[in-house]
């Protein structure tokens, strides 16, 4: 097994401040195990130097399961990502300091399904996609700055 890296990089590390100091390792097989080598169960917490909470994952049987919220410096959520039996399934959230949302995607068995939407710094909404079962579909749209279309495509 090998220690698996920072969620917000690629997955955790480990947990500083865990009640139960675990450190946790991903196997090759994909699973997640708790340091005295069984399947971690339950929600795994690791927190910035400064004591903020950086990192929350939901683990069943060693798989992600459920949301993993991901929070700056400051402790204010940053990402929000939803697994289902270790796939990328639900909406996933991006959130800027100011905790507007940044973007939005939607995944559906480890697949890009859904609408995905972009917005910039100052709440425009700047890209609208859509993805079924990993395929670009329908039109796609982009606006500047100002809220104006510039461009669309269709699939």
């Amino acid at each position: 097994m090998r220690a698996i890296t920072i969620i917000s990089a690629a997955f955790l590390l480990f947990a500083i401040g865990n009640t139960s100091n675990a450190q946790i390792y991903e196997s090759t097989d994909g699973i997640y195990y708790a340091d005295n080598y069984t399947p971690y169960n339950g929600v795994y917490t690791e927190y910035h130097e400064n004591g903020k909470l950086r990192i929350e994952v939901e683990f069943t049987e060693g798989i992600m399961n459920g949301t993993i919220n991901l929070y700056n410096q400051l402790g204010q959520l940053e990402e929000t990502r939803s697994y289902k039996s270790g796939r990328k399934d639900g909406k996933w959230v991006t959130y800027t300091v100011g905790q507007e949302k940044l973007s939005e995607a939607n995944y559906k068995n480890g697949r890009k399904d859904g609408k995905w939407l972009i917005w910039d710094e100052q709440g425009t909404l700047r890209c609208e996609m859509e993805y079924k079962r990993g395929k670009k579909v329908g039109t796609w749209y982009r606006w500047d700055e100002g809220g104006t279309m510039i461009d669309s495509i269709t699939y």
